[in-house]
């Protein structure tokens, strides 16, 4: 079972109110300098595209992306010192070289 399905369980199988109270908890770790949870589940989407063999050789454009990741927002591409890097929803997801 995957994050996403173990998180969604939780939140359909959860009365609210524990919810609440779980997420009031958890407030003490707000502090801590860390990625946010959507961040983790874009990087670990990513991880789980690449162990299922879905290639990112094809990803030349944003359009790419946006096929690869459907869900997200945001995506930008940035030029720097011979790769373009892809981002979705500002965490960088992939990289390429411009000369092979």
């Amino acid at each position: 079972m995957e994050i996403y399905d173990k998180l969604k369980k939780y939140f359909d199988e959860t009365p609210k109110e524990k919810v609440l109270k779980d997420w009031e908890e958890s407030k003490v770790f707000d502090t801590i300098d860390s990625h946010t949870v959507e961040q983790f589940l874009l990087c670990s989407s990513s991880l789980q595209l690449k162990n299922q063999s879905k290639s990112f050789l094809s990803v030349k454009s944003l359009v790419d992306l946006e096929r690869l990741y459907p869900n997200y927002k945001n995506y930008k591409m940035t030029t720097e010192g011979g790769f373009e890097h892809y981002f979705v929803d500002g965490v960088k997801v992939h990289t390429r070289a411009l000369i092979v």
